[in-house]
């Protein structure tokens, strides 16, 4: 993993995410498109995630703890995580902005959720922990069964 930073920290209009994104695939922020934060955001880093020849999902984590995905309660997100393994051990995952209120903040963690690369040149999301992640994208060719059990496919 790459660290790459941000070149633009602003409310609404950051480009966290590409950054973000690029360190996880060791790219240069220039080689990954920029993804606007609206209604397309998440199909566009969906995109990107599979031209770089992965399957992503989105997994939000609910306040017990447990994650969310299409409608369903599942296994932790630190039970997905270690399922899942990301990409070389890394994960693309949003926190809470520790310099912007109300909204979130792309950064890189670890298999056990710590965050290892925070693209804002404040490094102020390294101070979060585990808990205050809030989703991450996986990459595994899996799902998880009505039951919440992990299945390979």
């Amino acid at each position: 993993m790459k660290k790459v930073f941000q070149s633009v920290v602003c409310q609404g209009t950051g480009d966290c995410a590409r950054a973000a994104i690029a360190s996880l695939f060791d790219k240069e922020l220039h080689e990954v498109p920029k993804f606007f934060p609206d209604h397309t955001q998440a199909f566009e880093i969906v995109k990107y995630f599979e031209s770089q020849g992965h399957k992503p999902c989105f997994f939000n984590r609910r306040e017990d703890g447990h994650l969310l995905q299409s409608g369903k309660i599942c296994p932790t997100i630190e039970e997905v995580a270690k399922y899942d393994g990301g990409v070389g051990g890394y994960f693309y995952a949003s926190v809470p902005s520790q310099t912007f209120d109300g909204c979130s903040h792309a950064v890189i963690v670890d298999i056990d959720l710590n965050i290892v690369h925070d693209p804002n040149p404040n490094q102020m999301a390294l101070n979060l922990k585990p808990k205050d992640v809030v989703d991450i994208i996986t990459v595994g060719d899996w799902h998880i069964n009505l039951e919440g059990e992990f299945v390979r496919e």
